[in-house]
């Protein structure tokens, strides 16, 4: 199973979720302003970081929290892409590493992406995207 939807089970209390297991660096503190969601999100976030940077265990999380999205792309388009038109509840996670800003968005059902500062879509991840 992939390791995304694994953990978005987990978080959402799927039976015989717990099963699954999830890979765990946990070497920053969420900020104490930042709105209480569930660690399994913030766990898919820095797997998806370790899978762009190798660099993990470096990051710094500098916040994580529910986000509304007006549609499927999460508030990150790809060029040339085509999104549900519907209103998306999910999360936003941002780390930072050796001063860099990775933003990630996923959505209830698993889906992550990378946006780049100007809220382009870097490259997506299943499960689901759109």
């Amino acid at each position: 199973m992939n390791v995304y939807a694994a953990a978005l089970l987990l978080a959402l209390g799927v039976p015989g979720a717990s099963s699954c297991s999830v890979p765990s660096e946990s070497n920053s503190e969420a900020p104490a302003s930042a709105p209480a969601i569930p660690d399994t999100i913030v766990e898919i976030a820095r797997a998806r970081l370790a899978e762009d940077t190798q660099q993990s265990n470096r990051a710094r999380l500098v916040s994580a929290e529910r986000a509304t999205f007006n549609d499927g792309s999460l508030g990150c388009p790809q060029p040339g892409m085509f999104y549900t038109m519907a209103i998306v509840e999910g999360y936003r996670v941002i780390f930072e590493v050796e001063g860099e800003t990775f933003d990630y968005r996923l959505n209830s059902q698993g889906a992550i992406k990378r946006c780049n500062a100007t809220g382009i879509e870097v490259h997506a991840s299943k499960p689901g995207m759109g």
